[in-house]
């Protein structure tokens, strides 16, 4: 299906790639007040932060779902911004942020579900986070669009009351997320009010949680090692169970190698690890082309249960999943 090849090849861009992400919003931030406002200027902006988010969907996104529910909220968001600055119309640039600030804020929760899920937090998740904090700046910059459409004069700019762009959105929701508040923008109307009210509240509580979630991360990579030790002395291989696995492949200490051609000794493993994308929108595929074998971080089962192959954890462990399976023991 060409709709599923076109997800598979866009998670590529930022799979376990989050500081890229991370790096790239920053800049785009940071560039917007420095480019031209013209209409040219603004559609090409426009379109390549929805490709942003498109591909940040079909990095983290667990479903085919909610790759589909990005294109069917990017689409609308391109087409009113094409057709608002065509006639230069602010009700369809109104739309356009309606439909902009859905899509963004669905991107944001995907990414905000893979940084805070109960596994150990990594140093990629760690730059999710960092990039879903600047998405909450974003999301709350077309809030902020919106109030100034549907209440005129709602934010005073530099002392007058007038009408509030994009680019001066995203300034104003920068500096209250962070709570900085230069007093350049300053909201005048109610509704602008308690906008601004919730995004700091939004702000302080997640820098809280995030900061909650570091300090409850116990889970050190010492002490995983002492318990897959003690798993396999007391209960042997085949009770590893697949969230523990999934982990480590999280961790970059597990990596699939096939077995080789003609092999009979069951004890000698390839130790070549291999990875690529999976054929399942939620897994992690350890496998080659030729030796398909994926461990799911839901349920932890073997894509072809007559598979063979080893799952080689950080050169010293080596789990035959063809005679076990990955999901044999997995938790349900």
């Amino acid at each position: 299906m060409a709709l599923r090849g076109a997800r598979d090849a866009l998670s590529l861009i930022f799979y376990q790639r989050c500081f890229y992400l991370f790096a790239i919003l920053l800049v785009m931030i940071a560039v917007v007040p420095f480019l031209p406002t013209t209409d040219q200027g603004r559609l090409i902006l426009g379109i390549v932060n929805l490709f942003l988010l498109i591909a940040t969907v079909a990095a983290v996104g667990h479903t085919m779902i909610s790759f589909v529910i990005a294109l069917l909220l990017a689409l609308p968001t391109l087409w009113f911004q094409y057709q608002g600055l065509l006639y230069d119309d602010d009700a369809q640039l109104a739309r356009a942020w309606m439909f902009g600030g859905a899509l963004t804020f669905i991107v944001t929760a995907y990414l905000l579900t893979y940084v805070f899920s109960p596994k150990v937090m990594t140093q990629d998740k760690l730059f999710g986070a960092a990039a879903a904090y600047l998405m909450i700046g974003v999301v709350w910059a077309y809030v902020y669009s919106i109030v100034g459409y549907f209440y005129p004069n709602s934010f005073m700019i530099v002392g007058t009351p007038g009408k509030l762009d994009f680019p001066d959105a995203l300034y104003l929701s920068i500096t209250v997320l962070t709570s900085t508040g230069f007093g350049d923008i300053t909201p005048l109307t109610r509704p602008a009010r308690g906008v601004c009210m919730v995004e700091q509240v939004t702000g302080a509580l997640f820098v809280a949680i995030l900061i909650a979630r570091l300090a409850g991360e116990t889970m050190s990579l010492g002490h995983l090692r002492q318990e897959i030790g003690n798993v396999l002395t007391h209960h042997g291989r085949a009770h590893l169970t697949g969230t523990v696995i999934a982990t480590l492949v999280e961790l970059g200490l597990a990596g699939f190698a096939s077995e080789e051609d003609g092999t009979e000794d069951a004890a000698a493993p390839t130790h070549v690890p291999r990875t690529g994308s999976s054929p399942i929108s939620d897994s992690v595929l350890l496998a080659d082309a030729g030796n398909a074998i994926a461990i799911n971080p839901q349920s932890m089962k073997a894509v072809h249960d007559t598979a063979r192959g080893w799952l080689d954890i950080d050169g010293g462990i080596c789990i035959d999943v063809g005679q076990h399976g990955a999901g044999s023991d997995s938790e349900k």
